[in-house]
């Protein structure tokens, strides 16, 4: 049944970036859901925990995941590119016209970025990876499902480090590049669990951080792909987890850039699927727990 005047749906709060949770889980965590627009200027109840009937906002933020490497990632990074710096010096371009020297430096670069990123050292993954982005776009113009995982790898954990050292300059802009990557694997791989989850991932990250700027309809139609992404894994394997963790972020995307009350109801509907499953992500409890009680 939907709120009535007192209990009315509510539009999503806070929707800022948890850095710490950009290397986080496999599952990808959502802004809470927001209140109405004269209350978003009033954050002083939400701060304290203070929580009325239908209220969903709550402190899980907009958290852009990358994912783990088995996971959201297509995720062999370097590996993915499938070439060695043995294998190619018999060459000195290789099949993208990219110089070798130039190709093995990004392949180190990445493998530098990674070590740094796993240490906490987030400026320095940034520095080693950084330089060689240009390479691998060009080494990702040849189309082939390694070069793009390559990039949207890339792109992804430069975008993630750079949120973890507090610096969000072109930071959107940088997993808003990854998405045609992570889709085009997707698209050769359709029966892929990780790709479909590492593009749902792309997706909704994306999705939040424009939505972080206030722009819901640029903001819907990641939401909006996601969600049909997500679903169409989640109706064919309801036991899957993470898919349904996906599918709920995408839903509850969907519910702050619309004001369509059917996204409400499919966050809860989803929800209480996940929480009875004892699958509902534990990032995702807090944003939920409001609908499904308990």
């Amino acid at each position: 049944m939907w709120p009535d005047n007192h209990q009315r749906r509510r539009p999503i709060t806070k929707t800022r970036i948890l850095a710490a949770a950009l290397l986080a889980s496999s599952a990808i965590a959502a802004p809470a859901l927001a209140q109405d627009q004269a209350e978003q200027m009033d954050h002083s109840k939400m701060d304290h925990g203070q929580m009325d009937h239908g209220d969903m906002s709550a402190e899980a933020g907009a958290d852009v995941q990358a994912g783990t490497d088995a996971e959201l990632m297509s995720g062999d990074g370097a590996a993915q590119a499938g070439v060695t710096a043995e294998a190619d010096a018999a060459v000195a371009v290789d099949d993208a016209g990219v110089p070798v020297e130039m190709r093995n430096a990004a392949i180190e670069g990445f493998t530098k970025a990674q070590a740094a990123q796993a240490s906490g050292d987030f400026a320095g993954a940034v520095a080693a990876l950084q330089p060689h982005l240009d390479t691998i776009r060009k080494m990702a113009a040849s189309g082939d499902a390694q070069s793009q995982g390559f990039l949207a790898d890339a792109l992804t954990t430069v975008a993630v480090s750079k949120a973890q050292t507090g610096d969000m300059s072109n930071v959107g802009a940088l997993l808003e590049e990854a998405v045609p990557a992570r889709r085009a694997i997707f698209e050769m791989n359709p029966n892929d669990v990780n790709a479909r989850l590492a593009l749902i991932g792309a997706l909704n990250n994306t999705g939040n951080i424009i939505l972080q700027g206030g722009d819901k309809p640029a903001a819907g139609p990641y939401f909006k792909e996601a969600a049909e992404v997500a679903k169409a894994g989640y109706d064919a394997n309801p036991a899957n987890g993470q898919l349904g963790n996906a599918y709920l972020t995408a839903a509850i995307g969907m519910n702050n850039v619309t004001a369509d009350p059917e996204w409400y109801a499919k966050v809860k509907s989803i929800a209480t699927a996940l929480n009875t499953a004892g699958t509902l992500d534990p990032s995702l409890a807090p944003v939920v727990q409001p609908l499904i009680g308990g």
